[in-house]
C-alpha cells in the first residue's frame, strides 16, 4: 500500500510540473503578442509605444515601436518584422531568457513619408548581462500604393543599368571633389561596382540615399545622396518622381546633386580617335550607350532634331554620361538645297529641342550628307556652330554587315580618327560593341569631337 502511495503521489507532482510549465509557455506567448499588437487608435503617422510587460509574468523587458500607416499588407509586413526580432532574441538568450537584467528595445524613425513611398529605420539594441550592448540598424522601404517593400533592384529598368549609372556618378564625382581620399585601387573597384556593394537605401522627395557597404569606398559606411534626376532614365518612371512628402534630413558623406565633369583623364601623348553616330537617337542608341559607359569611353551623337523629343531619355542620358551631341539638322535635309527660312528652321529649332530636352546647347554641326557652301557656314558661325566632318566613313548604310563594319572600323583606326557611324543600324552597333574594348586594348582613347579638337 505504501508504495503505491508514493507512486501515486509522484505522477501527481509530475502532472502539476507539466501544467506549470504549459501555464508559463502561454504566459510568455501572450506577453510577445501583446508587446508588438498595434494599437487602435492614432494617425497616420503614429507609432505604437507598448510598455514592457510585467516582471512576475516575464523577465525579459521589451520596449517596441513601429509605425502603423493603416496600409494592412504593409502594416502587417511590419507588425511580422517586430514579431521575429522578438522571437529571435528570446531564442538567442536560451536558458537565460528569464534573467529579468537581459531587455531588448526596437525604436523607429521615419526618414521619409509620402504620398506613395516610406522609407523607415529601425534601431535595435540588445541588452544581456556580461555582453557589450550589441546596436544594429535596419532600414526598410515600401511602396505604399503597391502595398508592398521595395528593394533597391526593383527601382531600376535592370541591375546593369543601375550600376553603370551609380558606379560611373560616384566614380566621376570622387575624381573631381575627393581625388585624395581614396586609393587608385578603391577608384578601379568603382568600375566593377554592383548593387551588392549598397548595403541600405531611402527615398527622399528628390534624392536617392544609398548606403555604401565598407570596403567600397573605404573601412566605414558612407552616405551617398544622389539627386533623382541624374538617374533618369535607368529609375522606373514610378520611382523618378517627386514623392511630395516628409523627409528627416540625412547627413550624407557625399552629396551628388549635378552631374559633375567627367575626370580629365586624356593623355595627349596617347593616340585618340572619336566614334561618331549619326541620324539617331534610335532604338539602338542605348545599346551603343552601354557600351561606351562599359568601357569608360566618350562618343558624339549627331541627332536629328523631330526625333528628339521622342526620346527625350535617351537623348539626356547621352549628355549625364559625359558623351557630346551635335545638331544634324531637323529633317536630314541638304541644307544647300533649302531656303533661307527652311535652314533657320534645320539648324535652330534642332538646337531649341535639344536644350529644352537636355539642358544641354551643341556647339558642333554635322550637315547632312557633308553638304556645305561658304554662306550656311558663315551662318553655323551666328549661331555658334562649328562644322564637324569625318576623315574615315564606314558607309555602314551601305554594307549593313556586323563583321564588315568591325573590320572596318579596326582597320581604318589611326590616331586623330573621326568615324562616321550610324547608330540606326543593328548591325552597325553590334560592330561597335565588339569594337569599343578592342581598341581600348590597342591603346586608343575613345573621346569626344571636341576633346578630339583639344588635343589634335
Amino acid at each position: 500500500m505504501r508504495r503505491t502511495i508514493v507512486y501515486h503521489a509522484k505522477k501527481h507532482l509530475s502532472l502539476i510540473a507539466w501544467m506549470l510549465i504549459i501555464s508559463v509557455t502561454l504566459l510568455v506567448g501572450i506577453c510577445v503578442y501583446l508587446a508588438i499588437a498595434p494599437a487602435k487608435s492614432g494617425g497616420p503617422t503614429a507609432t505604437t509605444k507598448v510598455v514592457s510587460p510585467p516582471v512576475s509574468v516575464v523577465a525579459n523587458h521589451y520596449n517596441i515601436d513601429y509605425p502603423i500607416f493603416y496600409n494592412t499588407k504593409v502594416d502587417s509586413l511590419l507588425k511580422d518584422y517586430a514579431s521575429d526580432q522578438v522571437a529571435a532574441f528570446v531564442n538567442s538568450l536560451g536558458k537565460d531568457r528569464y534573467d529579468p537584467r537581459n531587455r531588448m528595445t526596437l525604436e523607429c524613425s521615419l526618414l521619409h513619408y509620402g504620398s506613395q513611398f516610406a522609407t523607415v529605420l529601425f534601431i535595435q539594441r540588445e541588452y544581456v548581462v556580461g555582453s557589450a550592448v550589441k546596436a544594429s540598424n535596419a532600414q526598410m522601404t515600401f511602396d505604399l500604393k503597391a502595398q508592398k517593400k521595395i528593394e533597391l533592384k526593383d527601382l531600376f529598368v535592370s541591375d546593369s543599368d543601375a550600376q553603370l549609372a551609380i558606379g560611373v556618378l560616384l566614380y566621376d564625382y570622387l575624381k573631381q571633389y575627393a581625388p585624395h581620399e581614396f586609393s587608385q585601387e578603391q577608384f578601379s573597384k568603382l568600375s566593377q561596382f554592383t548593387l551588392a556593394d549598397i548595403q541600405d537605401f531611402s527615398f527622399g522627395n528628390e534624392t536617392l540615399t544609398l548606403s555604401v557597404k565598407p570596403g567600397v569606398l573605404g573601412d566605414k559606411t558612407r552616405l551617398v545622396a544622389i539627386k533623382r534626376s541624374l538617374l533618369d532614365g535607368v529609375l522606373k518612371p514610378e520611382y523618378g518622381k517627386n514623392d511630395k512628402g516628409k523627409d528627416i534630413p540625412v547627413a550624407a558623406s557625399y552629396v551628388i546633386t549635378e552631374r559633375p565633369r567627367p575626370a580629365n583623364q586624356i593623355d595627349p601623348n596617347q593616340k585618340m580617335l572619336a566614334l561618331t553616330f549619326d541620324d539617331g537617337p534610335g532604338n539602338y542608341t542605348d545599346r551603343v550607350l552601354d557600351a561606351l559607359k562599359r568601357n569608360r569611353a566618350r562618343g558624339t551623337f549627331f541627332v536629328i532634331g523631330r526625333q528628339v523629343a521622342g526620346r527625350a531619355g535617351t537623348v539626356k542620358r547621352t549628355v549625364n554620361e559625359g558623351n557630346e551631341i551635335g545638331n544634324h539638322s531637323w529633317n536630314h535635309a541638304s541644307l544647300p538645297l533649302v531656303s533661307r527660312e527652311q535652314l533657320k528652321h534645320e539648324v535652330e529649332d534642332t538646337q531649341k529641342v535639344i536644350y529644352d530636352v537636355a539642358g544641354y546647347t551643341p556647339v558642333l554641326m554635322r550637315p547632312p550628307y557633308g553638304a556645305i557652301n561658304p554662306d550656311i557656314a558663315v551662318y553655323l558661325q551666328t549661331q555658334h556652330l562649328q562644322p564637324a566632318l569625318w576623315n574615315v566613313d564606314t558607309e555602314d548604310w551601305r554594307y549593313p554587315d556586323a563583321q564588315a563594319m568591325y573590320d572596318r572600323v579596326m582597320q581604318s583606326a589611326r590616331d586623330g580618327s573621326v568615324i562616321l557611324l550610324h547608330d540606326i543600324h543593328p548591325t552597325s552597333v553590334e560592330a561597335v560593341e565588339r569594337a569599343i574594348p578592342e581598341l581600348i586594348k590597342q591603346g586608343y582613347q575613345l573621346v569626344t569631337m571636341s576633346q578630339l579638337e583639344q588635343y589634335r
